[in-house]
């Protein structure tokens, strides 16, 4: 029996036409784009005032959509009214979303200063995400949208505080991206999160890097063993969808980034 390959997308530029972007992955053979809900091009009100254009060129050019939201969001803050503000902030993501016709929508694993350096107010910033994203997944589930958390290039935020998340909020999926875990403990790191969240994993974002920081470079440009990866993702049976965040190197890149990951999964390389 076959190995399924999973579905390849590219993101959209928050400083380019999302228009464009979407003839431009289906120019790039791509099944997917994610929509990046994200200022500049991206704010909510003007996806919303260009929903009909959005999702007419999404069909001409047969391709459907996931949605990634702005990373700076801070779920976890210690201050209330900012937590709330946030929360408030990625409903209208949601809302943008459902106009969209997109039903796996991403937020980030993101925190604002030091408060998951002293362990008193880490525990609190962990309860504040989970709190939050309680509350936006029952948001979210009466439109049929899925909501993911991204991991991020930190070392402050490793696979058993996302474990605590996780188990705090069942019917949250689990963001795995790979180049972001890299940065923040190596391979060791990248395997972890793939073994612990095996079957938790909606959606994958892949790029490479030497791990110092988040690069976005194409597929074997950088130190991530990928024919690793993809041989724990094949055992894990992973089946599903796999964005390449790579931003640099042009139209290339991303060909020969996908071309790489799909000759891993085929056993070509």
């Amino acid at each position: 029996m076959k190995t399924p390959v999973p579905k390849f997308g590219m993101l959209t530029s928050p400083v380019q036409d999302v228009i464009k972007e979407i003839k431009k992955a289906n120019g790039l053979g791509f099944d997917f784009i994610e929509i990046g809900i994200e200022p500049p091009l991206g704010e909510p009100e003007l996806l919303m005032s260009r929903k009909n254009a959005i999702l007419d060129t999404l069909k001409k050019n047969k391709l459907f959509a996931l949605g990634h939201t702005s990373w700076w969001c801070d779920l976890s803050s210690p201050i209330e009214e900012l937590r709330r503000v946030w929360i408030e902030e990625v409903k209208n993501y949601i809302d943008v979303a459902r106009a969209l016709k997109i039903n796996l929508l991403n937020v980030h694993a993101h925190k604002s200063g030091m408060v998951l350096e002293i362990r008193e107010s880490k525990k609190q910033a962990l309860d504040n995400f989970a709190d939050s994203l309680e509350e936006l997944v029952e948001y979210a589930r009466p439109f049929g949208i899925n909501l993911m958390l991204e991991n991020m290039p930190s070392k402050d935020m490793r696979v058993k505080d996302f474990r605590f998340i996780m188990g705090r909020v069942p019917g949250l999926g689990m963001h795995l991206d790979v180049a972001h875990a890299f940065v923040a403990g190596g391979m060791k790191e990248v395997m972890s999160f793939i073994k612990t969240f095996r079957g938790r994993i909606p959606h994958m974002h892949m790029s490479d890097n030497h791990g110092k920081e988040d690069e976005h470079i194409a597929i074997g440009k950088g130190d991530i063993d990928y024919e690793k990866v993809v041989k724990e993702l094949k055992k894990s049976g992973y089946d599903r969808t796999i964005t390449f965040e790579v931003f640099f190197g042009g139209k290339k890149a991303l060909k020969d980034s996908r071309k790489k990951i799909e000759r891993l999964w085929k056993g070509k390389e």
